[in-house]
């Protein structure tokens, strides 16, 4: 038998390296397009003793990253030495290697090293390209079980979903959709050609593919649409849970959002959707009463005498409002993380519009799991450092059209970003607030955040905006890493009781201006160092997925012995701004620009260290946030008559605010869902004991 399955593996390696050896195949190129635009490229060369040398380089003009990749496999078609260097996105230092000797793999990347007994397990860089990836993916196609073990830990398996025939300049190609699980947050899929070799990779932000077939790339897409849509149909499918009959929590600590107060033994009652009864005990029976004088004239006659009832024995749990993750952008398996981790509410910053749209749609009629959505409409103005988000505009008068249609579809505010002209704001943001629009966004270049307040924003996105407001002249292009670098080298020096910081917190009071933090974003920037990991996840990061894992484990920026010190003290600051606005009634809500739920749990820790109390951060991500977008009189507290968008927590958060991870249960109008269930889907070791409530 032994015999038998290494022939079989030789014979599948020899077909991978023939395939990749043959002349038309020893040179290979791929382009990175975003929006239909090239902005980077990759490289594939192949020697005769079959050794692939990668280069690859993507510059969007937000970020750039290169990098150099080199590798062998054995005749099994096994990683055996493997080479990687270059940069990351945001300019950190890459350096990877691992090579097999005296049957030992060894390894060392930016976030880990380590060594094993080599067991034919395939190393999986933590760095490397998609055409490396391709390989991987093509050799797990082709084991036994479609399943291939893994260094440093886990395994992947694939499922081939579907094949396609496409033409170009007289060549005819077939080309499957692989599915991989196991990797991350599941599933990544992938597009080989007929031979096994990478064809295209397609993300929301962007696309690589072979050179020459770019023209089939919207067909492409639409295929891997609908085979994501499907998945994520399946999951919900499997865990979304129909409340059928009326929901009564009892023995509950019901935190009240909008007084700050605990309230101990309280029973919620739950009917068609929202909060029909509150009260101390409440309990099968004929009638319930609500602890609301003012609702007791409309008593509830909702059982009978043989108890048609749902009870829930809470046993002391904290029930509170669903929480609200105001800085996102939104996808199928980010609206699954988010429900799993108690966030009910997104507001989704910018996105590919036709997509989110109907995002919201499936999220909406439960198709797909996911919260209720807010939309941000996203413009910029068209420049080398334009987004591929949203709108990108060439006018004033096309940025005009295209508030009208954000506003015509339902989005409820507008997202400015960094190439606007400074010119083009007011009038913007007066057709939006005409429109019924809010507006806010990170402050375009050659203006500062008191001029664009001044102007017509509502909010500002990001707190590096507000310090760049210190920190550089209105001739300095803050599109480039500078928003980043002059924010980490300078922050600490900016004096927050100074005359000029007073005067621009006086002018967002004045205004009503909101600002939107995302502090734990710049806090891991600033401190995270090589080997360490994100300070955002250190806490939980076991919970994780191997590789999501190792990707927090690899820093954004290059912190070193000579600017960590200032780094941090530019951190520090960056907390500091956040209690120095809610102690002048500027309000803040938390966003996460990142992984949802987990990174929404480090943001609100932030809020709770800068010295806001545990009671007041969660009526920021509650009451606070619902009341920013208009929609406090539905969502964000628990009373009777509002939507019953809940989360029950094994803890209590106003003790420690760590305790917010441990949702046990999520409730969403007439939907429940288990967080344990959502988040072994997700391949992440669960918070809280695996039991059903009720």
């Amino acid at each position: 038998m032994m015999k038998k399955i290494t022939i079989f593996c030789c014979i599948i390696a020899s077909i991978i390296l023939s395939n990749l050896a043959t002349a038309d195949t020893s040179v290979l190129t791929y382009d990175w397009l975003t929006d239909d635009k090239r902005t980077g490229g990759l490289k594939v060369n192949i020697d005769e003793q079959r050794k692939r040398v990668v280069e690859f380089e993507y510059n969007d003009g937000d970020g750039h990253r290169k990098v150099s990749e080199s590798y062998e496999v054995n005749n099994n078609g096994i990683l055996i030495d493997y080479r990687l260097s270059g940069h990351s996105y945001r300019g950190s230092e890459i350096n990877e290697y691992f090579s097999v000797k005296d049957n030992v793999a060894s390894w060392k990347n930016t976030a880990e090293s380590g060594s094993k007994t080599f067991n034919k397990s395939y190393y999986l860089p933590y760095d490397g390209t998609s055409f490396h990836w391709a390989e991987l993916v093509s050799l797990t196609a082709k084991q036994e079980n479609n399943k291939q073990m893994l260094l440093p830990v886990g395994s992947l398996s694939t499922v081939k979903l579907l094949t396609k025939t496409l033409s170009h300049a007289g060549k005819t190609l077939n080309v499957s959709l692989i599915k991989v699980l196991g990797r991350s947050f599941d599933p990544f899929f992938i597009w080989l050609d007929d031979k096994g070799v990478l064809f295209s990779e397609i993300y929301d932000y962007g696309a690589l593919i072979s050179s020459g077939w770019q023209d089939h790339l919207t067909e492409l897409k639409a295929l891997q649409s609908n085979a994501e849509e499907e998945h994520w149909q399946q999951v919900a499918q499997q865990y979304n849970h129909k409340l059928t009959a009326p929901l009564l929590i009892k023995n509950a600590q019901l935190f009240d959002s909008v007084n700050l107060e605990l309230i101990k033994d309280t029973s919620v009652l739950i009917l068609d959707g929202k909060i029909a009864q509150i009260g101390e005990n409440l309990d099968r029976g004929d009638r319930l009463v609500s602890r609301n004088s003012a609702a007791t004239k409309d008593k509830l006659q909702v059982l009978d005498a043989k108890g048609k009832l749902q009870v829930l024995d809470a046993k002391g749990k904290t029930l509170m409002p669903g929480l609200w993750d105001m800085h996102s952008h939104i996808n199928q398996q980010r609206g699954l993380v988010s429900i799993a981790g108690g966030v009910t509410h997104t507001r989704d910053m910018g996105n590919n519009n036709e997509k989110t749209l109907q995002l919201k749609s499936d999220f909406d009629h439960q198709k797909i799991i996911g919260p209720r959505l807010y939309l941000a409409g996203f413009i910029d103005r068209k420049s080398d450092y334009s987004s591929s988000l949203g709108k990108i505009v060439s006018s004033l008068s096309e940025a005009l059209d295209a508030v009208n249609w954000y506003a015509d579809n339902g989005y409820i505010q507008i997202k400015l970003y960094a190439s606007i002209s400074p010119e083009w704001i007011e009038p913007i943001a007066k057709q939006a607030h005409k429109r019924g629009l809010r507006v806010s966004g990170h402050i375009p270049a050659f203006v500062n955040a008191s001029q664009a307040v001044t102007l017509g924003f509502d909010e500002i996105n990001h707190s590096t905006m507000i310090f760049l407001n210190f920190l550089v002249e209105n001739d300095v292009d803050t599109r480039t890493r500078v928003r980043f670098t002059a924010v980490a080298e300078g922050a600490g020096d900016i004096d927050l009781s100074s005359k000029q910081v007073k005067e621009f917190l006086a002018l967002l009071k004045s205004n009503d201006t909101v600002v939107d933090p995302t502090v734990m974003g710049y806090i891991a920037m600033f401190e995270q160092q090589k080997g360490q990991m994100d300070p955002r996840y250190k806490d939980i990061a076991k919970h994780f997925p191997e590789e999501v894992y190792r990707w927090k484990s690899q820093p954004d920026m290059e912190v070193n012995e000579g600017n960590h010190v200032a780094y941090q003290n530019s951190a520090d600051k960056l907390l500091a701004m956040v209690k120095k606005l809610h102690q002048e009634g500027i309000t803040i809500v938390p966003g996460t620009d990142d992984i949802p739920a987990f990174t929404l749990y480090s943001e609100l820790a932030a809020y709770v260290k800068a010295g806001i109390s545990n009671a007041e951060v969660l009526q920021i991500a509650t009451i606070g946030s619902a009341r920013v977008l208009g929609v406090d009189k539905r969502f964000g507290s628990i009373k009777i008559g509002e939507e019953a968008d809940l989360i029950l927590i094994d803890g209590n958060p106003l003790q420690n605010i760590e305790d917010i991870r441990r949702v046990n249960l999520v409730i969403k109008s007439d939907n429940y869902y288990y967080p344990y269930e959502l988040h072994q889907q997700l391949g992440v070791k669960p918070f809280v004991k695996q039991e059903k409530l009720f």
